[in-house]
């Protein structure tokens, strides 16, 4: 952390409001109590806020369990769910001499809408064609979080948009652009969307004031809302068809081990086992394009 105490107490500065006469008269008489907001303008107690939120600032593995829908946007047409899908994020979190560290780790399954079990084939609704279902892994990504400093980390850093109502505080980022997309249409005309995958996302962690003012507190207890707009999913087999996929999810950050459902830790154990158990993961980093990729080409996954 650089100096000793750098994210002590005495750095959770909180705004100096004023108040009323009112205020001051219902203090002294024991009611309702003024309580000041966190100081998210000094850079040192946002750091330490998003950290809390996002991960820990302690030497923590922390998991977070989601579940979400995925919509078609197509022109024209009603914005109908496609399927569902559920997973289990693994963030290891270590403190340094001037900061924190991360590594990101994530198993999703696809689900059926309605029933929720997990998907093996899918029927395409816009070409009516059936086809295997591909789940996914990602990471392991992460950054090196300091105070002043771009940790390139994909949720947002603690430079996005704070907000506080009452007793409860979130943080939101966006980020939009284009890239090259490694699934070529010249070799899959089926699974690619074109030359370049589209997307844009906002994401969101929400949680409690008097949580992220504690120094007592490592890791908040917080949600994380994501919507993703993106180009099609490969083993949708969509081709070059105009269009995205929507995705929506909620996430509960912070769930104890003993808390999650044994149902989707036997299915993230059977994809990688000692995930949950041995807090075993891959070194490679993939994401589900990846390893859709080398699933196809009859290879086996990176590890």
């Amino acid at each position: 952390m650089g100096k000793p105490g750098l994210f002590d107490r005495r750095h959770l500065l909180f705004a100096a409001a004023g108040l009323s006469g009112v205020a001051l008269a219902e203090r002294r008489r024991g009611g309702s109590r003024f309580k000041p907001a966190i100081d998210l303008q000094d850079p040192r107690v946002a750091l330490e806020s998003y950290i809390k939120l996002r991960g820990s600032t302690g030497d923590h593995t922390v998991f977070q369990p989601y579940e979400g829908d995925i919509f078609q946007v197509v022109d024209g047409r009603v914005s109908t769910p496609l399927c569902g899908f559920r997973g289990l994020q693994k963030s290891i979190w270590r403190r340094t001499a001037d900061g924190y560290v991360n590594r990101d780790f994530d198993i999703g399954f696809y689900v059926d809408y309605q029933t929720r079990e997990v998907l093996k084939r899918w029927r395409n609704p816009l070409s009516g064609a059936e086809v295997d279902v591909y789940h996914y892994r990602g990471g392991p990504s992460g950054g090196h979080f300091t105070v002043g400093a771009k940790a390139n980390d994909v949720y947002g850093e603690a430079t996005g948009r704070w907000s506080i109502a009452g007793d409860q505080i979130w943080h939101t980022a966006s980020n939009w652009g284009e890239r090259p997309n490694p699934v070529k249409p010249s070799e899959w005309p089926l699974a690619s969307s074109g030359e370049t995958r589209l997307g844009s996302m906002s994401i969101s962690f929400a949680g409690r004031v008097d949580e992220i003012a504690d120094p007592a507190v490592q890791q908040a207890r917080s949600l994380q809302v994501w919507t993703n707009t993106t180009s099609w999913m490969p083993w949708m087999e969509m081709g070059q068809r105009p269009g995205f996929n929507l995705w929506r999810w909620i996430g509960a950050k912070g769930t104890l081990v003993q808390q999650l459902d044994p149902a989707l830790v036997a299915d993230v154990e059977q994809v990688w086992p000692g995930y949950v158990s041995g807090d075993q993961s891959w070194k490679t980093p993939t994401s589900g394009l990846q390893d859709y990729m080398r699933l196809k080409r009859g290879l086996p996954l990176t590890d």
